[in-house]
């Protein structure tokens, strides 16, 4: 069969799926057999980001290496980013290395409910990765509001994050 035949149940290729879990191998061999690095699943999500969101720090990078910052700037049907999973998700290393290779753009980016990174990084408790997202975004990442509303800190407290509503306090003042 065709190196990029969709499955129909959920649209993943075989490079999604071995993206998704993990085997670089098989995800390198995809590519030179010329597997399309920006085809996307059923939920518009990439190989890069299935990846991200499992935290396979290695393919990530090897996926950028090939497909460059358009393949990393791509978001999903919901306009989540690649670095929404790993922010919710505490997978650190990746965040850091999605952060290092996309800047603040990727770090203020917004889905499609205005939720950023850094929001789900304060619901998800992961405070190393909102300090990561809060060291590049800054003032201006720590008052973005959702669209009902909502900002970091306001997840802060509705979830009773203290550590993170300090932090958010810090980086963004009484605004």
């Amino acid at each position: 069969g065709r190196v990029d035949s969709v499955s129909s149940v959920n649209g993943r290729t075989a490079l999604h799926l071995a993206c998704l879990m993990g085997h670089e191998d098989y995800a390198r061999g995809l590519v030179g057999a010329g597997a399309d690095l920006f085809a996307v699943d059923g939920e518009g999500r990439t190989c890069l980001m299935l990846c991200a969101q499992n935290g396979h720090t290695g393919l990530v990078k090897y996926l950028y290496d090939v497909g460059g910052k358009r393949l990393l700037l791509k978001g999903d049907k919901e306009g989540a980013s690649c670095t929404h999973d790993p922010a919710t998700n505490g997978h650190i290393e990746t965040l850091r290395m999605l952060l290092d290779l996309g800047g603040k753009e990727l770090a203020l980016w917004t889905g499609k409910n205005g939720r950023t990174s850094a929001q789900l990084a304060t619901v998800g408790e992961n405070v190393e990765a909102l300090r990561m997202l809060l060291d590049l975004g800054g003032k201006e990442l720590a008052l973005k509001v959702d669209h009902q509303g909502a900002s970091c800190a306001y997840f802060a407290s509705f979830h009773g994050r203290l550590e993170a509503l300090r932090m958010l306090l810090d980086v963004g003042g009484k605004e």
